[in-house]
C-alpha cells in the first residue's frame, strides 16, 4: 500500500488510525528503568533541587510521557529517598502526564503487579 494510500485510509477507518496510535506510542516502562540516570538524580539532581526550595515553598516535578506511571512513581521515591525527616512531604508535587489515556488509567490506579519487586527492591 502507498502512503498516499495508507493516509486515506487512516482518515476514513478509525479502528486503522487507533492501530497507528498505538504503533508510535513507547510502552516501554518499568521502575527505575534507568538505573544511571537515577543514581545522578538520587546523587546530585534532586539534592540541589531540595536545598533550593525555600522551606514552605511547593517543589514541583513534571514527569511528562509518563505511560503507565513507573518513572512518575521511580522519582516519587527517589525524592523521599533523598529528603530528610523533617520536611513535609506535602509540598512536593509530581505531575505526570501522557497522551495515553488508557496508560494514564493505570498510573491513576497505581496498582502492579507483584512482579514490580525485582524493579523496586524490598526495601521500597
Amino acid at each position: 500500500m502507498s502512503v498516499d494510500a495508507y493516509c486515506e485510509t487512516t482518515a476514513r477507518e478509525d479502528v486503522e488510525l487507533d492501530a497507528l496510535y498505538r504503533d508510535l506510542l513507547i510502552g516501554v516502562t518499568h521502575f527505575f528503568r534507568d538505573p544511571e540516570a537515577f543514581d545522578v538524580l538520587r546523587q546530585r539532581v534532586i539534592p540541589e533541587l531540595l536545598d533550593a526550595t525555600p522551606q514552605g515553598q511547593e517543589l514541583r516535578v513534571w514527569v511528562a510521557g509518563c505511560a503507565t506511571g513507573e518513572e512518575a512513581y521511580s522519582i516519587a521515591m527517589t525524592i523521599a529517598e533523598c529528603a530528610s525527616s523533617a520536611i513535609d512531604p506535602s509540598w512536593v508535587r509530581i505531575l505526570a502526564s501522557d497522551i495515553d489515556e488508557r496508560a494514564l488509567e493505570i498510573a491513576r490506579a497505581g496498582r502492579y503487579p507483584s512482579g514490580i519487586a525485582a524493579d523496586v527492591g524490598a526495601a521500597r
